[in-house]
């Protein structure tokens, strides 16, 4: 499960679905999205899915924020 949320992260910051989309109607793509290279990541709660996310994020050298919730 962690992986698949670090996953959606990533396709989030390249916007890969809304590039996509433009793409197919024929759009040009300005920017394809941010780096994740060390930004800044909240994370609500560290259960168990939590902390593996938050190992995955320091692969990025991301700073992660945790919250409870």
């Amino acid at each position: 499960m962690a992986d698949r949320v670090f996953a959606l992260l990533c396709l989030r910051s390249l916007t890969v679905i809304t590039s996509g989309r433009l793409v197919r109607r024929g759009e040009s793509v300005g920017s394809m999205g941010i780096e994740m290279w060390r930004k800044t990541l909240g994370i609500v709660g560290l259960g168990r899915i939590g902390k593996l996310v938050a190992r995955r994020a320091c692969g990025s050298e991301m700073e992660v924020l945790p919250t409870t919730g």
